[in-house]
């Protein structure tokens, strides 16, 4: 039984994920919450249905599933980076910040962290309409 479920469990995930590839992103998200309806706390899983969230605009959605998929590995990359894009969308720029930065030093070749810094860095920097010398927040780590 449990040998199917697993089964079951990789078929939605691979489901989900060709649909969130072709652009049905709503369909995608039904098809991982079906996934981890068997496994609720599958980390990948969490992480592939907060990026349809996160298309979704569904913001606090795509946070939720972000920061489940840490809860038991707080150095989960995929999760770090999700979370960082969640509360980048939610105009949370200075967590988003943080979590680019703890993903960077946790995984400095993924070079979506680093743009994920530099957009953040830029819209805070923009925010607070200087434009010059170092943004306070450059030494948030």
């Amino acid at each position: 039984m449990a040998a199917e479920e697993g089964q079951r469990f990789g078929d939605l995930l691979a489901t989900g994920n060709q649909l969130y590839r072709k652009g049905e992103v709503e369909k995608a998200a039904e098809t991982f919450t079906a996934a981890l309806f068997l496994k609720p706390n599958e980390k990948n899983g969490l992480v592939c249905r907060s990026r349809c969230y996160l298309l979704m605009g569904q913001f606090e959605n795509a946070l939720r599933d972000a920061e489940a998929s840490l809860k038991g590995d707080k150095t989960f990359c995929e999760g770090l980076y999700q979370k960082a894009e969640a509360l980048y969308h939610m105009g949370e720029l200075e967590f988003a910040l943080v979590f680019y930065h703890r993903g960077q030093k946790l995984r400095p070749q993924m070079q979506e962290f680093r743009l994920g810094i530099q957009k953040a860095h830029d819209d805070i920097v923009n925010s607070i309409n200087t434009g010059k010398g170092r943004c306070p927040c450059s030494a948030v780590v």
